[in-house]
């Protein structure tokens, strides 16, 4: 009884071992971009194959640095006020399958790559100084009918630009386990699109020119699986042959 107890430990020690060493396993497919928006950036990817194992998780990851582009607002009005401006780049998906989150470790009503800022404008005209004395300012170029007055001592200029520098974000997507079927599928693919667009915002101040440089955007998109595989059937075959060594072995002792 206690050698088949001892047998009965040994193959169940020997299941978890090996339950064990393949428990986590992933499958990555990613996308790398480099753009100017707007622009959608479509991919084709492999549906899940559920002969590999038992599918754990569903995950999007999208991380992207976006690079230059300019805002700049000119006031044409007769009064001075503030304004705020924001600019950059907003990145979502869309495509075949369900994006439903389960958890949303960050914001993901897409990604902003932005930048804002605010400032207080003079009346147009408070301080003039010809365009062509000035050159390019802050990406805006000569005849784009910006008149950039300038600030005498202590005033303010009529004129405003907000550049991004660099604007990096990452962010992870879970899927919800009741949409997985929509990614699980031998030999299955989808469509996803990864949509890309300027942000251009301002507000307050009315009646202003506007000039916009867009960003360029870099990264990547990930679709990554992570799921338990099913041992081969050779496993079972070396286990079962193992036990019945032992086994052998015992009754030779006897």
């Amino acid at each position: 009884m206690k050698n088949i107890t001892l047998l009965t430990f040994t193959a169940i020690g020997l299941m978890l071992s090996l339950a064990s060493a393949s428990r986590s396993a992933t499958i990555t497919q990613m996308v790398t971009f480099d753009t100017v928006p707007d622009d959608s950036i479509n991919h084709i990817y492999d549906k899940f194959n559920p002969a590999l194992g038992i599918l754990n998780s569903v995950r999007w990851e999208l991380s992207g640095t976006a690079l230059g582009g300019t805002l700049a607002v000119d006031n044409d009005g007769v009064a001075g006020g503030s304004v705020t401006l924001e600019t950059g780049v907003h990145g979502s998906l869309s495509g075949d399958v369900s994006i439903l989150e389960a958890v949303v470790l960050l914001e993901w009503a897409g990604l902003d790559f932005t930048t804002s800022a605010t400032e207080t404008l003079a009346a147009d005209g408070a301080y003039p100084l010809p365009e062509t004395s000035i050159g390019p300012i802050s990406g805006v170029p000569d005849g784009s009918g910006f008149d950039f007055d300038l600030p005498s001592t202590g005033g303010s200029t009529d004129f405003f630009s907000l550049s991004l520098v660099s604007e990096a974000e990452t962010g992870m997507l879970e899927i919800d386990s009741s949409v997985w079927g929509q990614y699980t599928g031998a030999g299955g693919t989808f469509s996803m699109d990864l949509d890309l667009s300027n942000v251009l915002k301002i507000t307050g101040l009315g009646g202003l020119q506007i000039g916009f440089i867009p960003s360029d955007i870099a990264g990547d998109l990930e679709l990554i699986y992570e799921y338990t595989p099913v041992p081969e059937p050779s496993t079972y075959a070396l286990i079962i042959a193992g036990i019945g060594l032992m086994s052998l072995r015992h009754r030779c002792r006897k």
